[in-house]
């Protein structure tokens, strides 16, 4: 069974993003699907949901997933490419009242020059990938520097402290 990860982001609902999700869910239940989604309105009935992941299960299920879903944040760009895992991204769209700009747009057409990163601009592109996930590549491992290396540890950590401070208890 394959295992896909979810992820909204920490900072605001993508409501969109996880309907679209939960209703191939439905049509797919051989794939399990785990999301941290925030505190959004939909309430999926396909997936396994939580408002948010702890670091701890964040990394558990990044590790054992064949494929990640996102907004497109660098946080989730960083994850899968640090745990060298297909990413497709979906970005928040302002029309629809889900961010306030369109860098999100610019941040997915900039990362899916990456291999391993695809976008998905819309419900039946995102449905496109999903239905062929398996067939989706895996980044490849990234030979960084010592520096890029420092400056990607500094922002995952930077990344980990925000969400455990944004987090309810946090």
């Amino acid at each position: 069974m394959s295992l896909i990860l979810l992820t909204t982001g920490t900072q605001a609902p993508f409501d969109r993003l996880v309907r679209v999700v939960d209703r191939w869910a439905a049509k797919n239940p051989d794939v399990h699907i785990v999301g941290q989604i925030g505190r959004g309105n939909y309430r999926p009935r396909h997936i396994e949901t939580k408002p948010f992941l702890n670091n701890r299960e964040f990394r558990s299920l990044a590790h054992d997933c064949t494929l990640m879903l996102a907004h497109a944040g660098m946080g989730s760009v960083l994850s899968a490419l640090e745990y060298r895992k297909p990413l497709v991204m979906m970005p928040r769209d302002p029309q629809q009242g889900e961010c306030n700009s369109d860098h999100q747009f610019g941040t997915a057409r900039r990362m899916a020059t990456l291999p391993g990163v695809y976008c998905a601009y819309n419900a039946a592109q995102l449905i496109h990938r999903l239905d062929h996930h398996r067939q989706l590549n895996a980044p490849e491992a990234l030979q960084q520097s010592q520096r890029q290396q420092e400056l990607s540890q500094f922002i995952a950590g930077f990344i980990g402290r925000q969400t455990q401070q944004t987090a309810p208890g946090g």
